[in-house]
């Protein structure tokens, strides 16, 4: 079985949130978080390529690229998905996932930010995160793809 980027990036979650550090754990959520970032970017590759094997590389980059972090917590909170039945955990998993990640990466050196348990926890809502991603129907695959790569616009 091949190993992906997202399963190396969960693992190194996994591994940084046992070790005995702030920075190591405050790593760990941040990993993890991103782990979830880019199943969530190649899903939306794989619903907008489809089956075009004539895709370039450089089509599939910028695809893989639209998904942005600013406007991925507004997309997940949007009611289509905020509401949706078999969306709403995978959407509001990941705006917690995202608030966390935020917290490690900006937030200034704090003693006890993010402890092991909490660290252990978030590794494992990423997991479950990337998961549900991989088992999702296709319409719910392709309705996630469409709030997430193109902003709503009023009527």
């Amino acid at each position: 079985m091949k190993v992906t980027m997202v399963d190396a990036l969960l693992r190194l979650a996994r591994m940084l949130a046992t070790a005995g550090s702030t920075a190591a754990r405050r790593r760990a959520v941040s990993t993890a978080y991103y782990a979830a970032f880019h199943r969530l970017a190649r899903l939306c590759l794989d619903q907008v390529q489809g089956g075009d094997a004539a895709m370039t590389d450089d089509e599939r980059e910028r695809i893989y690229r639209a998904l942005e972090h600013g406007s991925l917590k507004s997309a997940m909170q949007q009611r289509d998905i905020a509401a949706h039945d078999r969306l709403a955990d995978l959407a509001n998993d990941i705006v917690v996932l995202q608030s966390a990640r935020n917290r490690a990466d900006y937030l200034p050196p704090k003693k006890g930010l993010f402890p092991r348990q909490e660290c252990l926890d978030l590794v494992v809502r990423a997991e479950t995160v990337v998961s549900k991603l991989e088992h999702l129907e296709t319409g719910d695959r392709r309705l996630l793809a469409i709030h997430l790569l193109f902003k709503k616009r009023p009527q």
